[in-house]
């Protein structure tokens, strides 16, 4: 029986078929699709590799950034240029020279961060290209009352009265505009602006027909033309304001003292002022 099996076994080897044309044809098509499906997966590997690659090489890019910047921090001195864009388009730029950082031995709460305790700045203002505005980013000092849009001829300031009743002085302003160039053309940017002391309250403000105001801040008015193609050439306006007496000294003083210069003596109570000496800051004495 053994043999007689094995004889079996052996007849069926021989006899038994190979794989056929089809068989063969799938066996290479599923090969085939394996394969791609593995280059895909290789592929998107190598690209998530160099995207992860550039990801570090950016953050290392970015780190050496600031720790060059953190090197300028940590300088003795350096400069600092701000520039202020007017609404015709001009550029005001103002410069902070010498700005000292400090930093003292106290505890910073283990944070390690920067302490500045000292800021030395000396600020200088240049004007725009000649055709534009100066100063309409408002930069101006204390003692600057009048200042604006530049060729302007000239502005005639007259204090009219300043009267003391219930604890309060009341001062009325004048001005009177003139200009050849008709600078003040109906545009916000191109304006004049008058800055009333901090403490200043029951503020009022007439203008001629010819033209708006708007206040700057609770305390600068800014005056111009009600229309863009305005060809006016003079224009007038009146201000008036209160203060407190205790407060009168030391934020007006008198009409020489506010309009003219700060520890002027002058007993004045009119001027006329140009752009002279710099354009669009009007603290320059007119003299004919």
């Amino acid at each position: 029986m053994k043999g007689a099996d094995s004889m079996k076994l052996i007849k069926r080897l021989r006899t038994k078929k190979g794989f056929t044309i089809t068989e063969c044809l799938v066996a290479i098509v599923i090969f085939a699709l394996m394969s791609a499906i593995v280059m895909q997966i290789l592929a998107i590997a190598i690209n998530q590799y160099k995207s992860n690659d550039r990801v570090d090489k950016d953050m290392d890019a970015q780190i050496n950034n600031l720790v060059q910047e953190n090197a300028l921090v940590e300088r003795d001195t350096t400069n600092l240029v701000m520039k202020f864009v007017s609404g015709s388009g001009g550029t005001n730029e103002v410069k902070i020279n010498d700005i000292k950082i400090q930093q003292d031995n106290s505890a910073t709460d283990g944070d390690s961060r920067l302490e500045i305790n000292k800021l030395n700045a000396s600020i200088t203002s240049t004007p725009g290209s000649s055709d534009k505005d100066k100063n309409t980013g408002g930069m101006i000092t204390e003692d600057i009352h009048i200042y604006g849009t530049k060729d302007i001829d000239t502005i005639y300031v007259e204090e009219k009265s300043c009267t003391l009743a219930d604890g309060r002085y009341t001062i009325v302003l004048d001005f009177a505009v003139s200009t050849s160039k008709s600078v003040l053309n109906g545009s916000e940017c191109r304006s004049l602006k008058v800055a009333l002391p901090n403490n200043a309250s029951n503020i009022v403000v007439t203008p001629d027909a010819k033209m708006l105001y708007s206040m700057v801040s609770s305390k600068n008015v800014r005056f111009y033309a009600k229309t863009v193609n305005n060809k006016d050439t003079s224009y007038t306006m009146h201000i008036s304001f209160s203060l407190p007496e205790d407060m009168f000294d030391s934020e007006y003083g008198s009409f020489a003292k506010y309009f003219i210069k700060p520890d002027s003596e002058s007993t004045d109570k009119s001027c006329t002022f140009d752009d002279q000496e710099t354009n669009g800051i009007y603290t320059h004495v007119h003299t004919v």
